[in-house]
Protein backbone atom coordinates (compact mmCIF):
# COMPACT_ATOMS: atom_id res chain seq x y z
CA UNK A 1 0.00 0.00 0.00
CA UNK A 2 0.73 3.58 -0.52
CA UNK A 3 -0.66 5.21 2.09
CA UNK A 4 2.47 6.46 4.10
CA UNK A 5 3.46 8.49 0.55
CA UNK A 6 0.58 10.66 0.50
CA UNK A 7 2.63 13.35 0.96
CA UNK A 8 4.65 12.90 -2.13
CA UNK A 9 2.24 12.81 -4.58
CA UNK A 10 3.68 14.53 -7.63
CA UNK A 11 0.85 15.72 -9.38
CA UNK A 12 1.27 17.35 -12.69
CA UNK A 13 -0.86 15.88 -15.71
CA UNK A 14 0.04 15.39 -19.17
CA UNK A 15 -1.99 16.14 -22.78
CA UNK A 16 -2.62 13.07 -24.49
CA UNK A 17 -4.57 12.78 -27.77
CA UNK A 18 -7.80 10.58 -27.18
CA UNK A 19 -10.02 9.05 -29.68
CA UNK A 20 -11.34 8.52 -33.42
CA UNK A 21 -14.99 10.55 -34.17
CA UNK A 22 -15.33 12.45 -31.34
CA UNK A 23 -11.88 11.89 -29.46
CA UNK A 24 -8.38 12.82 -31.71
CA UNK A 25 -6.69 9.41 -31.40
CA UNK A 26 -3.64 9.52 -28.47
CA UNK A 27 -0.61 11.13 -29.59
CA UNK A 28 2.25 8.02 -28.84
CA UNK A 29 5.77 8.05 -29.35
CA UNK A 30 7.64 4.82 -30.72
CA UNK A 31 10.12 3.39 -28.03
CA UNK A 32 12.54 1.16 -29.97
CA UNK A 33 12.37 -2.33 -27.87
CA UNK A 34 15.59 -3.85 -26.49
CA UNK A 35 17.59 -5.72 -24.05
CA UNK A 36 18.31 -4.20 -20.83
CA UNK A 37 19.67 -5.03 -16.71
CA UNK A 38 17.53 -3.61 -14.87
CA UNK A 39 19.04 -5.01 -11.83
CA UNK A 40 21.68 -3.73 -11.89
CA UNK A 41 20.16 -0.17 -12.82
CA UNK A 42 17.57 -0.29 -9.68
CA UNK A 43 18.40 -3.01 -8.12
CA UNK A 44 14.88 -5.05 -9.38
CA UNK A 45 14.31 -7.87 -10.98
CA UNK A 46 16.13 -10.21 -13.09
CA UNK A 47 19.89 -9.80 -14.57
CA UNK A 48 18.36 -9.19 -17.97
CA UNK A 49 14.63 -8.36 -19.40
CA UNK A 50 14.19 -8.04 -22.85
CA UNK A 51 11.05 -5.03 -24.03
CA UNK A 52 9.43 -5.14 -27.42
CA UNK A 53 8.99 -2.17 -29.25
CA UNK A 54 6.31 -0.56 -27.93
CA UNK A 55 4.05 2.62 -29.08
CA UNK A 56 3.80 4.63 -25.65
CA UNK A 57 1.50 7.60 -24.61
CA UNK A 58 3.14 10.78 -24.83
CA UNK A 59 1.51 11.84 -22.01
CA UNK A 60 -0.51 10.78 -19.03
CA UNK A 61 -4.36 10.53 -19.52
CA UNK A 62 -5.75 13.32 -18.29
CA UNK A 63 -9.14 14.10 -16.64
CA UNK A 64 -11.22 15.60 -19.90
CA UNK A 65 -9.92 12.00 -21.50
CA UNK A 66 -10.98 10.28 -18.76
CA UNK A 67 -14.34 12.37 -18.34
CA UNK A 68 -15.34 10.85 -21.64
CA UNK A 69 -14.60 7.63 -20.99
CA UNK A 70 -16.71 7.94 -17.95
CA UNK A 71 -19.95 10.08 -19.83
CA UNK A 72 -19.70 7.39 -22.72
CA UNK A 73 -20.19 4.09 -20.35
CA UNK A 74 -22.40 5.14 -17.67
CA UNK A 75 -20.00 5.96 -15.13
CA UNK A 76 -19.76 9.23 -14.52
CA UNK A 77 -21.69 9.71 -10.93
CA UNK A 78 -20.42 7.06 -9.51
CA UNK A 79 -16.78 6.99 -10.17
CA UNK A 80 -17.03 11.30 -8.99
CA UNK A 81 -19.13 10.25 -5.91
CA UNK A 82 -16.53 7.09 -5.08
CA UNK A 83 -13.89 9.43 -5.91
CA UNK A 84 -15.20 12.37 -3.20
CA UNK A 85 -13.05 11.53 -0.97
CA UNK A 86 -9.51 12.17 -2.97
CA UNK A 87 -11.16 15.82 -3.74
CA UNK A 88 -11.68 14.73 -7.03
CA UNK A 89 -11.75 18.46 -8.74
CA UNK A 90 -8.61 19.57 -5.98
CA UNK A 91 -6.77 16.93 -7.35
CA UNK A 92 -7.69 17.63 -11.03
CA UNK A 93 -7.88 21.42 -11.38
CA UNK A 94 -7.68 21.51 -15.15
CA UNK A 95 -9.53 19.78 -18.03
CA UNK A 96 -5.55 18.84 -19.18
CA UNK A 97 -4.93 17.02 -15.17
CA UNK A 98 -3.56 13.66 -15.26
CA UNK A 99 -6.76 11.75 -14.03
CA UNK A 100 -6.63 9.83 -10.36
CA UNK A 101 -8.90 8.04 -8.56
CA UNK A 102 -9.67 4.86 -11.16
CA UNK A 103 -9.13 1.51 -9.89
CA UNK A 104 -6.79 -0.92 -11.44
CA UNK A 105 -9.91 -2.80 -13.23
CA UNK A 106 -11.24 0.56 -14.64
CA UNK A 107 -7.96 1.13 -16.34
CA UNK A 108 -8.36 -1.95 -17.78
CA UNK A 109 -12.05 -0.93 -19.33
CA UNK A 110 -10.41 2.77 -20.40
CA UNK A 111 -7.96 0.80 -22.38
CA UNK A 112 -10.45 -1.55 -24.12
CA UNK A 113 -12.67 1.50 -24.52
CA UNK A 114 -9.74 3.42 -26.64
CA UNK A 115 -8.87 0.42 -28.66
CA UNK A 116 -12.14 -0.02 -29.76
CA UNK A 117 -12.57 4.02 -30.34
CA UNK A 118 -9.27 3.91 -32.78
CA UNK A 119 -10.10 0.62 -34.59
CA UNK A 120 -7.82 -1.80 -32.59
CA UNK A 121 -8.73 -5.45 -31.28
CA UNK A 122 -9.17 -5.09 -27.06
CA UNK A 123 -6.42 -6.56 -25.29
CA UNK A 124 -8.76 -7.74 -22.25
CA UNK A 125 -11.66 -9.64 -22.07
CA UNK A 126 -13.65 -9.09 -18.72
CA UNK A 127 -16.01 -11.40 -18.02
CA UNK A 128 -18.20 -9.92 -15.88
CA UNK A 129 -18.54 -6.04 -14.53
CA UNK A 130 -17.40 -4.92 -10.93
CA UNK A 131 -19.98 -3.46 -8.64
CA UNK A 132 -20.46 0.37 -7.60
CA UNK A 133 -18.58 0.94 -4.33
CA UNK A 134 -19.62 3.47 -2.03
CA UNK A 135 -16.34 4.76 -0.61
CA UNK A 136 -12.45 4.58 -1.64
CA UNK A 137 -12.57 1.21 -0.95
CA UNK A 138 -14.96 -1.66 -0.52
CA UNK A 139 -16.31 -2.31 2.72
CA UNK A 140 -16.35 -6.18 1.92
CA UNK A 141 -13.59 -8.41 -0.35
CA UNK A 142 -14.88 -7.73 -3.69
CA UNK A 143 -13.17 -10.52 -6.43
CA UNK A 144 -12.62 -8.50 -9.51
CA UNK A 145 -13.91 -10.77 -12.59
CA UNK A 146 -11.80 -12.78 -15.09
CA UNK A 147 -9.56 -11.17 -17.21
CA UNK A 148 -8.43 -12.77 -20.18
CA UNK A 149 -5.43 -11.37 -21.94
CA UNK A 150 -5.04 -11.49 -25.79
CA UNK A 151 -1.23 -11.36 -26.47
CA UNK A 152 -1.53 -10.86 -29.98
CA UNK A 153 -4.43 -8.11 -29.72
CA UNK A 154 -2.92 -4.75 -31.12
CA UNK A 155 -4.57 -2.39 -28.76
CA UNK A 156 -4.14 -0.60 -25.60
CA UNK A 157 -2.98 -2.59 -22.89
CA UNK A 158 -1.44 -1.44 -19.01
CA UNK A 159 2.79 -1.73 -19.28
CA UNK A 160 4.44 -4.11 -17.32
CA UNK A 161 6.90 -2.91 -14.81
CA UNK A 162 9.98 -4.22 -16.53
CA UNK A 163 8.50 -2.08 -19.75
CA UNK A 164 7.75 1.02 -17.80
CA UNK A 165 10.93 1.38 -16.52
CA UNK A 166 12.90 1.13 -19.89
CA UNK A 167 10.90 3.89 -21.36
CA UNK A 168 10.96 5.79 -18.60
CA UNK A 169 14.73 5.73 -18.64
CA UNK A 170 14.47 6.55 -22.53
CA UNK A 171 15.08 3.43 -23.59
CA UNK A 172 18.66 1.50 -24.93
CA UNK A 173 20.24 4.90 -25.92
CA UNK A 174 18.75 6.82 -22.83
CA UNK A 175 20.05 4.10 -20.35
CA UNK A 176 23.77 3.74 -22.37
CA UNK A 177 23.97 7.48 -21.87
CA UNK A 178 22.76 7.90 -18.23
CA UNK A 179 21.12 11.40 -19.57
CA UNK A 180 19.64 11.61 -16.03
CA UNK A 181 22.93 12.18 -13.94
CA UNK A 182 23.47 15.17 -12.19
CA UNK A 183 19.71 16.61 -13.83
CA UNK A 184 17.71 18.61 -11.38
CA UNK A 185 14.42 16.71 -10.64
CA UNK A 186 11.98 19.48 -11.40
CA UNK A 187 13.25 20.04 -14.50
CA UNK A 188 11.15 16.52 -15.46
CA UNK A 189 8.74 15.75 -12.68
CA UNK A 190 6.02 17.96 -9.94
CA UNK A 191 7.47 16.74 -6.50
CA UNK A 192 5.99 17.90 -2.95
CA UNK A 193 8.47 20.69 -3.61
CA UNK A 194 7.34 22.30 -6.39
CA UNK A 195 3.31 21.47 -6.65
CA UNK A 196 0.27 20.50 -4.33
CA UNK A 197 -1.81 19.53 -6.80
CA UNK A 198 -2.38 18.47 -10.75
CA UNK A 199 -0.89 20.69 -13.17
CA UNK A 200 -1.85 20.91 -16.83
CA UNK A 201 -0.06 18.08 -18.85
CA UNK A 202 3.24 18.69 -20.80
CA UNK A 203 4.46 21.88 -18.88
CA UNK A 204 8.05 20.08 -17.94
CA UNK A 205 10.75 18.39 -19.87
CA UNK A 206 10.29 15.30 -21.54
CA UNK A 207 12.77 12.13 -21.04
CA UNK A 208 15.08 11.68 -24.27
CA UNK A 209 12.19 9.69 -26.23
CA UNK A 210 9.69 12.25 -25.54
CA UNK A 211 7.31 11.09 -22.75
CA UNK A 212 6.69 13.41 -20.38
CA UNK A 213 5.79 12.80 -16.82
CA UNK A 214 7.14 9.55 -16.16
CA UNK A 215 9.30 11.03 -13.41
CA UNK A 216 6.56 12.60 -10.91
CA UNK A 217 2.82 13.25 -11.91
CA UNK A 218 -0.05 10.68 -10.90
CA UNK A 219 1.23 6.82 -10.26
CA UNK A 220 0.52 4.63 -13.31
CA UNK A 221 -0.69 1.32 -13.09
CA UNK A 222 1.27 -1.41 -14.56
CA UNK A 223 0.01 -4.98 -15.35
CA UNK A 224 2.58 -6.89 -12.71
CA UNK A 225 0.87 -8.28 -9.51
CA UNK A 226 3.42 -6.85 -6.14
CA UNK A 227 5.47 -9.29 -5.05
CA UNK A 228 4.81 -11.38 -2.00
CA UNK A 229 1.05 -9.79 -2.46
CA UNK A 230 -1.45 -11.75 -0.90
CA UNK A 231 -3.77 -9.14 -1.50
CA UNK A 232 -7.05 -7.78 0.10
CA UNK A 233 -8.43 -10.74 2.13
CA UNK A 234 -6.13 -12.82 -0.43
CA UNK A 235 -8.80 -11.98 -3.17
CA UNK A 236 -7.48 -9.51 -5.36
CA UNK A 237 -3.49 -9.52 -5.11
CA UNK A 238 -1.99 -6.10 -5.12
CA UNK A 239 -0.61 -4.68 -8.45
CA UNK A 240 1.87 -2.49 -9.24
CA UNK A 241 1.90 1.18 -10.45
CA UNK A 242 4.97 3.44 -11.35
CA UNK A 243 5.94 7.09 -11.33
CA UNK A 244 4.78 9.25 -8.98
CA UNK A 245 7.19 9.89 -5.94
CA UNK A 246 10.24 11.28 -6.23
CA UNK A 247 11.93 11.61 -2.37
CA UNK A 248 14.83 12.92 -1.26
CA UNK A 249 16.99 10.96 1.26
CA UNK A 250 19.35 13.61 2.11
CA UNK A 251 18.58 17.19 1.24
CA UNK A 252 21.89 17.87 0.04
CA UNK A 253 21.15 15.65 -2.64
CA UNK A 254 17.83 17.74 -3.82
CA UNK A 255 17.81 17.67 -7.65
CA UNK A 256 21.25 15.56 -8.07
CA UNK A 257 20.89 12.46 -10.05
CA UNK A 258 17.50 11.82 -10.87
CA UNK A 259 17.53 7.54 -10.65
CA UNK A 260 18.10 7.17 -6.92
CA UNK A 261 14.67 9.21 -6.57
CA UNK A 262 12.60 7.29 -8.70
CA UNK A 263 9.72 5.89 -7.22
CA UNK A 264 9.44 2.93 -9.55
CA UNK A 265 10.82 -0.09 -7.24
CA UNK A 266 8.63 -2.65 -6.52
CA UNK A 267 8.57 -2.12 -2.63
CA UNK A 268 7.28 1.41 -2.79
CA UNK A 269 4.63 1.32 -6.18
CA UNK A 270 1.83 -1.30 -4.99
CA UNK A 271 -1.91 -1.07 -3.93
CA UNK A 272 -5.42 -3.06 -3.73
CA UNK A 273 -6.15 -3.23 -7.77
CA UNK A 274 -10.13 -2.29 -6.44
CA UNK A 275 -8.83 1.17 -4.47
CA UNK A 276 -8.87 4.66 -5.64
CA UNK A 277 -5.91 6.07 -5.03
CA UNK A 278 -3.42 8.60 -6.56
CA UNK A 279 -2.87 6.26 -9.89
CA UNK A 280 -3.51 7.29 -13.30
CA UNK A 281 -2.93 5.44 -16.72
CA UNK A 282 -0.57 5.66 -19.48
CA UNK A 283 -1.77 3.01 -21.72
CA UNK A 284 0.72 1.62 -24.55
CA UNK A 285 0.77 -0.53 -27.66
CA UNK A 286 2.54 -3.07 -29.60
CA UNK A 287 4.22 -1.55 -32.43
CA UNK A 288 3.69 -3.26 -35.50
CA UNK A 289 7.08 -4.14 -37.23
CA UNK A 290 6.01 -3.35 -41.24
CA UNK A 291 6.65 -6.10 -43.67
CA UNK A 292 9.60 -4.77 -45.49
CA UNK A 293 8.83 -6.84 -48.43
CA UNK A 294 5.47 -5.21 -48.52
CA UNK A 295 6.74 -1.92 -48.79
CA UNK A 296 8.54 0.24 -51.66
CA UNK A 297 12.27 0.45 -51.02
CA UNK A 298 13.41 4.27 -49.54
CA UNK A 299 14.76 4.79 -53.29
CA UNK A 300 11.85 4.12 -55.10
CA UNK A 301 9.24 6.75 -55.92
CA UNK A 302 5.49 6.68 -55.73
CA UNK A 303 4.35 7.38 -58.56
CA UNK A 304 0.85 9.58 -58.87
CA UNK A 305 -2.42 7.48 -58.78
CA UNK A 306 -0.76 4.35 -57.44
CA UNK A 307 -2.36 3.17 -54.32
CA UNK A 308 -1.23 1.81 -50.80
CA UNK A 309 -2.60 0.95 -47.41
CA UNK A 310 -2.22 2.38 -44.38
CA UNK A 311 -0.24 -0.19 -42.43
CA UNK A 312 -1.36 0.59 -38.92
CA UNK A 313 -3.81 3.32 -37.69
CA UNK A 314 -2.23 6.76 -39.32
CA UNK A 315 -3.03 10.22 -39.03
CA UNK A 316 -3.17 12.60 -42.35
CA UNK A 317 -1.62 15.66 -41.93
CA UNK A 318 -1.90 18.82 -43.62
CA UNK A 319 1.61 19.18 -43.81
CA UNK A 320 4.57 17.20 -44.26
CA UNK A 321 5.59 16.86 -40.69
CA UNK A 322 5.00 15.25 -37.47
CA UNK A 323 4.19 18.53 -35.65
CA UNK A 324 1.34 19.54 -38.57
CA UNK A 325 -2.36 19.71 -37.96
CA UNK A 326 -4.13 16.68 -38.42
CA UNK A 327 -6.56 16.01 -41.25
CA UNK A 328 -8.08 12.58 -40.40
CA UNK A 329 -7.07 9.01 -39.17
CA UNK A 330 -6.90 6.78 -42.17
CA UNK A 331 -7.68 3.25 -40.30
CA UNK A 332 -5.53 0.41 -40.58
CA UNK A 333 -6.09 -1.14 -44.41
CA UNK A 334 -7.24 2.25 -45.85
CA UNK A 335 -6.62 3.07 -49.38
CA UNK A 336 -4.49 6.05 -50.04
CA UNK A 337 -4.13 6.83 -53.71
CA UNK A 338 -0.44 9.06 -54.36
CA UNK A 339 -0.74 12.48 -55.53
CA UNK A 340 2.31 13.95 -54.88
CA UNK A 341 5.86 12.91 -53.01
CA UNK A 342 7.75 15.09 -50.69
CA UNK A 343 10.39 14.97 -48.84
CA UNK A 344 12.49 12.26 -47.34
CA UNK A 345 12.71 11.39 -43.34
CA UNK A 346 13.87 9.25 -41.25
CA UNK A 347 11.29 7.80 -38.28
CA UNK A 348 11.22 5.07 -35.98
CA UNK A 349 14.42 3.76 -37.97
CA UNK A 350 12.23 4.14 -41.41
CA UNK A 351 13.44 6.72 -44.27
CA UNK A 352 10.91 7.25 -46.51
CA UNK A 353 9.38 10.50 -48.16
CA UNK A 354 6.57 12.25 -46.88
CA UNK A 355 3.36 11.02 -49.63
CA UNK A 356 0.54 13.59 -49.91
CA UNK A 357 -2.69 10.68 -50.66
CA UNK A 358 -6.27 11.01 -50.68
CA UNK A 359 -8.91 8.95 -49.16
CA UNK A 360 -11.38 6.95 -50.62
CA UNK A 361 -14.28 9.75 -48.89
CA UNK A 362 -12.12 12.39 -50.65
CA UNK A 363 -10.18 13.88 -47.63
CA UNK A 364 -6.32 14.91 -48.65
CA UNK A 365 -3.71 14.85 -46.93
CA UNK A 366 0.38 14.08 -46.31
CA UNK A 367 1.38 11.05 -44.27
CA UNK A 368 4.83 9.01 -44.05
CA UNK A 369 5.33 6.70 -46.58
CA UNK A 370 7.07 4.05 -44.06
CA UNK A 371 3.83 3.53 -42.61
CA UNK A 372 2.09 3.11 -45.56
CA UNK A 373 2.27 -0.82 -47.62
CA UNK A 374 1.52 -2.23 -51.22
CA UNK A 375 -0.43 -4.76 -49.76
CA UNK A 376 -3.41 -4.42 -47.54
CA UNK A 377 -2.31 -5.63 -43.96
Amino acid sequence: MRKNIIVLLLTTVVFCCTAKESLPVIETVFVQGGTYNWKKLLGIGSEEVTVPDLYVQKYETTRSEWEAFINETGKKEFYKITAVQLNYYNLMAYPESAAVGMTFFEALEYCNWRSKKEGYTPVYTLKGDMQVQSSYTYPEPVKMPEIVVNKKADGYRLPEESEWIYFALGGLEGIKTKWWEKKPVERYAWVATNSSSTEPVGKLEPNPVGLYDVFGNAWEWCWDIKPNSAGEEGINKSRLSCGACVSYPDKKDVGVNMIPYMAVLSAKGGSDPLERYYTGVRPVRIAVRIDKSAQKTSASRYSVGSVYYASDNLNIRVAPNLQAEKVVLAAKGSPLTVLEEGKKETIDGITAPWVKVRLPDGKEGWCFAGYIAVQKP
